[in-house]
């Protein structure tokens, strides 16, 4: 497996960075307006992560979302509890690249509806969770 770039690594940056939401996900074009590149540029350097080896891992709508570009494996997700269910089991296998999860419920079944018990009752089963996923990540490994 060939060592990522410099510039894969401002990609995979600027996709932490610019984080997203079920209302605004990342899109690649987001991701090209942060650093002054070509939406093909993005995709370009999703394929070519995928290319050199490194897995690209999808867990929830981020194959919609990047329309399966450069993936490795694509994970759906029932719920934002599955979705983090499936990030921990992913955290538990050897991968050597990038897991990306998208947690849909906190917009589309609470936020968007104002619902606030809703979304604090989803925060605290994220909670635990999350505790959960933080156990599991290597020294390596970036949240």
């Amino acid at each position: 497996m060939e060592k990522v770039s410099m510039s894969h690594e401002d990609y995979l940056e600027a996709i932490v960075m610019l984080g997203g939401t079920t209302e605004n996900p990342v899109r690649s074009v987001d991701i090209a307006n942060k650093l002054g590149v070509s939406k093909a540029s993005v995709n370009k350097a999703m394929n070519s992560l995928k290319e050199k080896g490194y897995d690209v891992i999808s867990v929830g709508k981020i194959y919609d979302i990047f329309n399966g570009c450069g993936l490795t494996e694509s994970n759906k997700s029932r719920s934002s509890v599955h979705g983090m269910e499936q990030t921990i089991a992913i955290a538990d296998r050897d991968f050597t690249g990038l897991c990306f999860t998208n947690l849909v419920d906190f917009d589309a079944l609470w936020g968007h509806r104002r619902n606030p018990q809703g979304y604090g009752d989803e925060l605290e089963r994220f909670d635990v969770l999350l505790g959960t996923l933080l156990e599991k990540l290597r020294e390596d490994d970036l949240l």
